[in-house]
Order: C-alpha cells, then sequence, then structure tokens
C-alpha cells in the first residue's frame, strides 16, 4: 500500500521519536507524501499537591512546551529532506475527552491514510493504571495505525 498522508502523534519522548523516522522512511520512499505531526495536550488536570496554583500558568506551560516539541519535530523532518511537513497543536478542553480519541479524529478528518504512533509497550498493571493512548487508538481510529514499540 502506498500512504500519501501520514499522520504522527508525538509528545516529546524517545518512543515518538522513533515513530516520526518510521513514517520518515515511507515519507523519503516517495515525493508527494505529506506528514502532519500533531501534539495532543490535556488541559485539565489534577493538582495532587494541594498546593496553590493558577490555571492559566499551568496552561500556558503545557501549551509553550507542546509548541516547542512541534517545532523540533518540524526541524528535524525537514533536516531529514521531508519538507512537505504540518504540525496541529491539539487541546481537550472538556473532561469527557480522551488523547486517543483526539488523535483518531484528527486521522479521519484530516484525512491520514496511515497513523503513526509510539507505544510503551505496557502490560498488566501498569497499562490498566497508566491507560495506553495506543491502545485506545487502536481500538477507534478509522485508517492503519502503525504502532512502533519503544525499545
Amino acid at each position: 500500500m502506498i500512504y500519501k498522508n501520514i499522520l504522527v502523534a508525538i509528545d516529546g519522548s524517545d518512543i515518538a521519536k522513533q515513530a516520526l523516522n518510521e513514517a520518515l522512511k515511507f515519507a523519503k520512499e516517495q515525493s508527494d507524501v505529506k506528514l502532519r505531526l500533531i501534539h495532543v495536550i490535556d488541559s485539565l488536570f489534577i493538582n495532587w499537591s494541594m498546593q496553590p496554583i493558577c490555571p492559566k500558568t499551568v496552561h500556558d506551560s503545557l501549551k509553550n512546551s507542546a509548541l516547542e516539541v512541534l517545532k523540533e519535530a518540524e526541524t528535524y523532518t525537514k533536516a531529514q529532506g521531508v519538507n512537505n511537513v504540518e504540525t496541529e497543536l491539539i487541546e481537550l478542553k472538556t473532561p469527557d475527552q480522551r488523547i486517543a480519541e483526539a488523535i483518531a479524529i484528527e486521522a479521519h478528518s484530516w484525512p491520514a491514510n496511515l497513523l503513526v504512533v509510539g507505544t510503551h509497550g505496557r502490560r498488566g498493571f501498569n497499562e490498566f493504571v497508566l491507560g495506553s493512548v495506543a491502545i485506545g487508538v487502536i481500538k477507534i481510529a478509522t485508517v492503519p495505525v502503525l504502532l512502533i514499540r519503544g525499545q
């Protein structure tokens, strides 16, 4: 199968960079591949420390960090010789939204014909407690998903 629109979900982790590198392999094989790099931030958070915080300050920090991740990934992608790349920051704003759902919706609406996601490969209790964005994406994505397992 030839993939022309490849969406890569990134979060600044080493696993996300591995996922990006896999997507770059596809993009380098053909000149007309488009890459869209997305980063999802969840603006709703729990303050476990019980210390006073300013929600706007936390949100701004999350957003600035996410924008930096996207900028670095775009610069890296172009340095690898792939210039047909765009970035998108997605912000979850309601408690019922999930990161996996936002990724799958973006892949469908863009429209991607391949979605590349890194996974930590957690199992058992850790997966149950921490959840898995990758598993959530697999369950609801309407496009093919390429999972890149961290080393």
